[in-house]
């Protein structure tokens, strides 16, 4: 397992700071939030940090009582071990704050509230790598009119009857 540490900012203001990004969220479910994230950093060429939802059944050394996202410095992160002290805010772990206080400066949420926790990665959100990745986009709908669907339902059954009377 992995220990992690970076920033935690709650669900709500995870919004509004992916909205300020230029993201549009308006139909993005919670869950959705992070891999519009992380879609974001790697398009922006931010590697050095990963976005994963956290929610407070993860195992973490600070107390999130909420959920929400945190953005966590992929140089930061090290093996687990209950020997070691708590991590610190390194530099690494500095250039994210960093971030996110350049990119909220002189907004209306210049106020946001995110803190420092540190994490065990017992819930895999390292298990596609430390770097943020793209997500594909999600594929577009077919709309098909009711005089259209009923023709695709008959072409469709009639290529199944076909392919039954080949089998036999």
């Amino acid at each position: 397992m992995l220990k992690l540490s970076g920033y935690f900012m709650s669900l709500a203001d995870t919004r509004e700071f992916t909205k300020l990004l230029g993201v549009d969220v308006s139909s993005a479910k919670d869950q959705d939030l992070e891999w519009l994230l992380n879609t974001w950093l790697f398009e922006n060429n931010m590697h050095h940090i990963l976005a994963a939802f956290t929610d407070p059944f993860k195992q973490t050394f600070d107390s999130v009582d909420e959920i929400g996202t945190t953005f966590i410095a992929n140089e930061a992160i090290q093996k687990f071990s209950d020997t070691e002290p708590k991590m610190e805010e390194t530099a690494t772990v500095l250039k994210v704050k960093e971030w996110i206080t350049d990119t909220v400066k002189g907004t209306p949420l210049a106020g946001l509230n995110y803190r420092f926790i540190q994490m065990v990665d017992c819930w895999k959100m390292t298990m596609f790598g430390v770097h943020p990745r793209a997500r594909p986009p999600p594929p577009t709908p077919i709309v098909l009119g009711k005089e259209e669907a009923a023709e695709f339902l008959k072409e469709r059954r009639k290529r199944f009857l076909e392919s039954r009377r080949r089998a036999v």
